[in-house]
């Protein structure tokens, strides 16, 4: 029975390393995605979408400080999840 714990113990903190590494992958494509999104406005075709889309740049905001937050482990240091 301890050797099938310890195995699923392993998956488990194998899989959370994973996450981390998508996560802080996914921040790093969300910069850079809100980087040309501000620095981009000049050109027709951002600046369009940018004028249909007027949330946009805040709720990507939003969405980062949420990933960054909950994958950089601001949750574990609260003590939840723990």
């Amino acid at each position: 029975m301890g050797e099938i714990g310890t195995t699923i113990e392993n998956f488990f903190n194998e899989f959370e390393a994973l996450l981390l590494v998508i996560s802080g992958s996914l921040a790093v494509i969300g910069v850079i995605g809100l980087a040309i999104l501000y620095l981009g406005s000049s050109w027709p075709l951002i600046s369009d979408w940018k004028r249909d889309n007027p949330k946009a740049a805040s709720q990507v905001t939003i969405g980062l400080i949420l990933l960054i937050f909950v994958g950089g482990g601001g949750l574990a240091a609260l003590g939840i999840g723990a």
